[in-house]
């Protein structure tokens, strides 16, 4: 016969909105910081996990980070977009030229290799929210 007893497992809120970012993104996004639920207290995890929402067309600033990132789309319609050169014109405004565009929905995955300048969000014109599961290394994430 088995006996039950109070599980020593514990429930994670993954797919809650978490704090509104307001140093790293453009319009409302927030984030839900999963990976520290995936530690015991004192050990320093290797993957960072997020789940985050992008709000009317929001986005992130550009970025990028010393280790693949993977996108995993839940809901609505994002993007990623990477950018191989930011150039200054003569009226002192910049200009983007784009290496790689993707759009990406409910359940699609989208991984951005190491080192690239990126950014990601809901597509304009979509209605309502966008939002994904971001999986990286533990590692830098530089911010422009």
């Amino acid at each position: 016969m088995l006996t039950c007893c109070r599980s020593a497992m514990e429930t994670i809120q993954f797919f809650t909105e978490g704090e509104v970012e307001k140093d790293y993104a453009i319009g409302k996004v927030t984030m839900n910081k999963v990976s520290d639920k995936f530690t015991s207290k004192g050990q320093h995890g290797e993957l960072k996990t997020y789940f985050v929402t992008f709000h009317d067309g929001a986005r992130t600033r550009l970025h990028y980070h010393d280790s693949d990132q993977i996108l995993i789309a839940y809901e609505g319609e994002g993007f990623v977009e990477i950018v191989k050169r930011i150039n200054e014109t003569h009226d002192n405004s910049y200009s983007f030229e784009v290496e790689d565009y993707a759009e990406f929905n409910n359940g699609e995955t989208v991984i951005i290799p190491a080192g690239k300048l990126h950014w990601h969000g809901a597509r304009k014109g979509s209605r309502g929210r966008f939002s994904h599961i971001a999986i990286l290394k533990n590692s830098r994430t530089v911010w422009l």
